[in-house]
């Protein structure tokens, strides 16, 4: 029994917790109310705040039998779901990380410890945006930052193994040239950014629509909880489907303490048949929330066709914008593809720059997790731009821009990269659900791109071997330098 292994309870505890905190945020920010003020959790129907012992996760929502107890009114089944959903997370993503051991960047509980604070978070923004994004199709960027504010500080204080400058070169890595490429391209798309928004605010982003997070539209006093008076009460779900998923999370618990390497009878390693267990509950719940219909679908469906005509124009103008970054990108890699710098060692670098070992130990990682945010984003801007152009309608919106560079600050580019093709494969899945049950409500891209992150950490290792010869080949034929 290996100590990472009987650690998962305290988890998926921890993860049951703050995804009761996730409830809070994914109430609260789409209505622009602070996620501290009231600093109480409140009944949504009577605005009655709601009582501590009445707030344990999951626990308090059976007991109460899913309906409030001071108004009756039935309590939605989306806060014991996502409190499930999030303890299940982390324990997947802890399962991954130290007990199979299948992202490329944790090996040792005791070393790398602080990459699960940086996925937790990850996972735990990810999740908030994609019910939020399924609720009001509105992502809050301020999610998105937090989890790139959190993944670069934490591969910071990381650091390198022992705070070798030459010890960043383990599989995935990206090469110190196509890192430092990335950071100018950063710092480039920043600049442009704040220079045009100094000359003309309106001129790289229109004003967000009334109602979305961050504006002032249907911001509710901070001592007058917004009730849901007006919209029909939700019946109340049976316990079942609840206390069916808590169990679903003692088996998953019990397996990993208990024989998490036990190989099965398909001859599917014990550690990737947890995560496709895991991966198809979300999915499941995934495809069930576009069964129900929104408010705000017809809404969403009529901004749709009437931007249509001005799609190309919109991407056109957002490729004009990002044009800065991507010549200096161009101008860089030819300089050092001609000073022959391209495969130039993180050693050879620091020493270069007369860099002291101890900080080069945390620059290079903060360094390697802007760029490969940057690179993410820059993924997710080209197919967004491109698509838009291609079929004449947004391909999908820029809040999904920022998961994509998120998920690229914590969990590296080459997740986001896998991430965004298996993401589009299940949302294809989940797209022929809705169709054969009869449902018209789309799931946004966001969600799947939550998920499709999630299912790679699974294959990570394994798809990076099997892409290694591939990425190898590609190398050498755009620098000339075998790698």
């Amino acid at each position: 029994m290996e100590p990472a292994a009987t650690v998962i309870v305290f988890v998926g505890l921890l993860g049951a917790a703050v995804g009761s905190f996730l409830n809070v945020v994914i109430y609260r920010l789409p209505r622009g109310m602070g996620v501290h003020e009231p600093r109480r959790s409140f009944c949504p129907a009577c605005g009655v705040t709601i009582k501590g012992y009445h707030n344990i996760p999951l626990l308090s929502w059976l007991w109460l039998g899913g309906r409030c107890h001071n108004c009756g009114i039935p309590i939605s089944c989306r806060y014991p779901l996502v409190e499930a959903a999030t303890a299940l997370v982390f324990m997947s993503v802890w399962d991954q990380l130290f007990v199979v051991r299948s992202v490329p960047q944790a090996s040792q509980l005791a070393t790398d410890w602080m990459l699960a604070l940086g996925y937790f978070t990850l996972f735990g923004c990810l999740l908030a945006s994609a019910a939020m994004d399924i609720d009001s199709y509105t992502i809050d960027i301020r999610l998105c930052i937090l989890a790139m504010v959190i993944g670069v500080t934490v591969h910071a204080a990381h650091g390198l193994p022992h705070a070798r400058p030459s010890a960043g070169s383990h599989l995935g890595d990206l090469p110190p040239s196509i890192v430092m490429i990335g950071a100018a391209m950063g710092l480039t798309w920043a600049a442009t950014f704040f220079i045009g928004r100094a000359i003309r605010p309106s001129i790289l982003a229109e004003p967000p629509p009334d109602g979305e997070p961050g504006t002032d539209t249907n911001t509710a006093d901070a001592g007058t909880p917004p009730r849901e008076s007006d919209s029909p009460p939700e019946k109340p779900l049976s316990r079942a489907p609840i206390l069916l998923f808590i169990a679903v999370l003692v088996g998953l618990a019990l397996w990993q303490v208990l024989a998490p390497h036990k190989p099965t009878l398909w001859l599917i390693p014990a550690g990737a048949l947890r995560a496709i267990l895991a991966a198809s509950i979300l999915m499941f719940l995934l495809i069930m929330s576009a069964w129900a219909p929104r408010d705000v679908d017809d809404a969403v469906y009529s901004e749709i066709e009437e931007t249509r005509p001005h799609a190309r124009r919109t991407a056109l103008h957002e490729l004009a914008w990002l044009a800065p970054a991507l010549i200096v990108g161009v101008v860089a890699f030819a300089l050092l593809r001609r000073g022959n710098g391209l495969n130039a060692t993180w050693s050879e670098a620091v020493n270069a720059a007369g860099v002291p070992v101890w900080l080069a130990s945390r620059l290079i990682p903060a360094t390697a997790a802007i760029a490969a945010m940057v690179w993410a984003a820059a993924i997710g801007w080209t197919v967004r731009i491109l698509g838009t152009l291609a079929f004449g309608k947004e391909a999908y919106g820029t809040g999904d821009i920022y998961l994509m560079a998120a998920i690229g600050a914590t969990a590296g580019l080459w997740n986001c990269f896998f991430g965004f093709f298996v993401a589009s494969i299940l949302a294809l899945i989940g797209v022929l659900a809705t169709l054969i049950r009869g449902a018209r409500r789309a799931i946004p891209f966001g969600p799947w791109l939550a998920l499709g992150s999630f299912c790679v950490l699974a294959m990570e290792r394994k798809l990076l071997l099997f892409f290694q010869d591939a990425g190898a080949m590609l190398w050498t034929l755009l620098t000339g330098i075998p790698r």
